[in-house]
């Protein structure tokens, strides 16, 4: 079951959540305040959608909002908008994306409705992985662990990526590099 709120309800959330927060109790009963900023950023326009499936922060404060509409990335002033396209190959897969997460490379790994790429930030670079590596190509959530592996999970299965050369394995069965 998916659920999708209206933007202005999130937004009214959002605010009472932060108002809740702004008087808090200490262990000794002073009274604190905290004082917090927010602001409303309106997604930029041109299709994107108001779909919002995961927000990620990397190691270097770029927030990325994947959406069903493509990958926006956000730098605290601008946005800069990553979408598929039929005439350049070198974009993703597919414009809605599932989930993202940056491994200790410090490469973007995005989950699309059909496929995996993988954004090698220093180059710009967009990595398709070839869509025999996986068994579904709906990608649904990533994990990194603390050695660095990454770990797939798709509507078919789990896998976890053995080394840069792509050899996954499912649950524990390897498959064969090509």
């Amino acid at each position: 079951m998916r659920i999708i709120l209206n933007p202005g309800l999130f937004y009214f959330i959002v605010f009472t959540l932060v108002l809740s927060m702004g008087n808090t109790e200490s262990a000794r009963g002073q009274q604190r305040r905290l004082d917090l900023q927010s602001e409303i950023l309106a997604l930029p326009q041109g299709g994107t959608s108001n779909e919002v499936r995961q927000v990620y922060q990397d190691c270097e404060g770029f927030i990325w909002i994947a959406t069903n509409s493509g990958l926006i990335r956000y730098d605290g002033y601008d946005f800069v908008t990553y979408k598929s396209n039929l005439y350049n190959r070198n974009l993703l897969t597919n414009n809605a994306i599932q989930c993202v997460i940056e491994d200790r490379q410090h490469n973007l790994w995005i989950g699309t409705s059909n496929g995996l790429n993988i954004l090698h930030k220093k180059t710009g670079e967009i990595v398709k992985v070839p869509a025999n590596k996986l068994g579904n190509n709906f990608i649904q959530v990533f994990l990194v662990t603390q050695e660095g592996q990454v770990w797939i999970g798709t509507n078919g299965g789990l896998y976890n990526v053995r080394s840069h050369s792509c050899l996954l394995s499912v649950a524990g069965r390897s498959q064969p590099q090509e």
